[in-house]
Protein backbone atom coordinates (compact mmCIF):
# COMPACT_ATOMS: atom_id res chain seq x y z
CA UNK A 1 0.00 0.00 0.00
CA UNK A 2 1.32 3.41 -0.96
CA UNK A 3 1.26 6.53 1.18
CA UNK A 4 -0.07 10.00 0.46
CA UNK A 5 1.71 13.05 1.87
CA UNK A 6 0.00 16.42 1.60
CA UNK A 7 -3.50 15.09 0.98
CA UNK A 8 -5.95 16.70 0.60
CA UNK A 9 -4.17 19.04 -1.76
CA UNK A 10 -5.26 22.65 -1.65
CA UNK A 11 -6.29 24.16 -4.98
CA UNK A 12 -7.64 27.33 -6.51
CA UNK A 13 -9.82 27.84 -9.59
CA UNK A 14 -8.58 31.08 -11.17
CA UNK A 15 -10.75 32.44 -13.99
CA UNK A 16 -7.77 32.70 -16.34
CA UNK A 17 -7.29 28.91 -16.26
CA UNK A 18 -10.71 28.28 -17.83
CA UNK A 19 -11.91 25.38 -15.68
CA UNK A 20 -8.50 24.08 -14.66
CA UNK A 21 -7.18 24.13 -11.12
CA UNK A 22 -3.83 25.19 -9.71
CA UNK A 23 -2.37 23.52 -6.65
CA UNK A 24 -1.44 25.75 -3.73
CA UNK A 25 0.41 23.04 -1.85
CA UNK A 26 2.86 20.32 -2.77
CA UNK A 27 1.49 16.80 -3.06
CA UNK A 28 3.53 13.62 -2.64
CA UNK A 29 2.88 9.93 -3.04
CA UNK A 30 5.23 7.10 -2.07
CA UNK A 31 4.46 3.94 -4.05
CA UNK A 32 4.81 0.33 -2.89
CA UNK A 33 8.42 0.23 -4.13
CA UNK A 34 9.38 3.37 -2.18
CA UNK A 35 9.47 5.67 -5.23
CA UNK A 36 8.52 9.26 -4.45
CA UNK A 37 6.11 10.99 -6.80
CA UNK A 38 5.83 14.78 -6.43
CA UNK A 39 3.42 17.38 -7.77
CA UNK A 40 4.84 20.77 -6.80
CA UNK A 41 2.72 23.67 -5.62
CA UNK A 42 1.65 25.62 -8.70
CA UNK A 43 0.81 22.53 -10.78
CA UNK A 44 -2.05 23.25 -13.21
CA UNK A 45 -4.41 20.43 -14.20
CA UNK A 46 -7.76 19.72 -15.77
CA UNK A 47 -8.05 16.64 -13.55
CA UNK A 48 -8.70 13.21 -14.94
CA UNK A 49 -9.16 13.36 -18.71
CA UNK A 50 -12.58 11.78 -18.76
CA UNK A 51 -14.64 12.49 -21.89
CA UNK A 52 -17.95 14.18 -21.04
CA UNK A 53 -20.16 11.23 -22.15
CA UNK A 54 -18.49 9.08 -19.47
CA UNK A 55 -18.90 11.50 -16.55
CA UNK A 56 -22.11 9.75 -15.54
CA UNK A 57 -20.45 6.31 -15.31
CA UNK A 58 -16.91 7.22 -14.24
CA UNK A 59 -17.12 10.61 -12.60
CA UNK A 60 -16.30 14.26 -12.99
CA UNK A 61 -12.67 15.04 -13.97
CA UNK A 62 -12.08 17.09 -10.81
CA UNK A 63 -13.81 14.73 -8.37
CA UNK A 64 -12.43 15.09 -4.84
CA UNK A 65 -11.83 11.34 -4.56
CA UNK A 66 -9.57 11.17 -7.65
CA UNK A 67 -8.10 14.67 -8.01
CA UNK A 68 -4.80 13.94 -6.25
CA UNK A 69 -4.07 10.88 -8.41
CA UNK A 70 -4.94 12.91 -11.51
CA UNK A 71 -2.64 15.76 -10.45
CA UNK A 72 0.41 13.54 -9.97
CA UNK A 73 -0.39 11.56 -13.13
CA UNK A 74 -0.59 14.81 -15.11
CA UNK A 75 2.78 16.00 -13.79
CA UNK A 76 4.55 12.85 -14.97
CA UNK A 77 2.71 12.75 -18.29
CA UNK A 78 3.93 16.28 -18.91
CA UNK A 79 7.52 15.83 -17.73
CA UNK A 80 7.88 12.30 -19.15
CA UNK A 81 10.51 11.75 -16.48
CA UNK A 82 9.44 8.15 -15.87
CA UNK A 83 8.30 5.43 -18.29
CA UNK A 84 4.67 5.83 -19.32
CA UNK A 85 3.78 2.27 -18.31
CA UNK A 86 5.03 2.96 -14.77
CA UNK A 87 3.20 6.31 -14.64
CA UNK A 88 -0.10 4.71 -15.72
CA UNK A 89 0.35 1.74 -13.37
CA UNK A 90 1.06 4.09 -10.46
CA UNK A 91 -2.08 6.07 -11.31
CA UNK A 92 -4.05 2.88 -10.59
CA UNK A 93 -2.17 2.35 -7.33
CA UNK A 94 -2.86 5.95 -6.28
CA UNK A 95 -6.57 5.44 -6.95
CA UNK A 96 -6.49 2.26 -4.86
CA UNK A 97 -4.95 4.24 -2.01
CA UNK A 98 -7.55 7.00 -2.31
CA UNK A 99 -10.51 6.68 0.07
CA UNK A 100 -13.86 6.63 -1.67
CA UNK A 101 -12.64 5.20 -4.97
CA UNK A 102 -14.37 1.87 -5.44
CA UNK A 103 -13.09 -1.07 -7.43
CA UNK A 104 -15.25 -0.44 -10.52
CA UNK A 105 -14.33 3.25 -10.79
CA UNK A 106 -10.64 2.45 -10.24
CA UNK A 107 -10.76 -0.32 -12.85
CA UNK A 108 -12.46 1.90 -15.44
CA UNK A 109 -10.09 4.82 -14.93
CA UNK A 110 -6.98 2.63 -14.92
CA UNK A 111 -8.13 0.76 -18.03
CA UNK A 112 -8.81 4.04 -19.85
CA UNK A 113 -5.40 5.48 -18.95
CA UNK A 114 -3.55 2.32 -19.98
CA UNK A 115 -5.51 2.02 -23.23
CA UNK A 116 -5.84 5.67 -24.30
CA UNK A 117 -3.36 7.60 -22.16
CA UNK A 118 -0.27 9.28 -23.59
CA UNK A 119 2.80 7.26 -24.51
CA UNK A 120 6.38 8.39 -24.89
Amino acid sequence: MGEWIGKPVQTEWPDELCGKVRTLTELRYVDNDGRLWIAPAGTVTDGASIPRPFWITIGFPLSPDTIEAAIIHDVYCETKSRPYKLVHKTFGAMLKDSPGVGFLKRWRMTFAVKKFGPRW
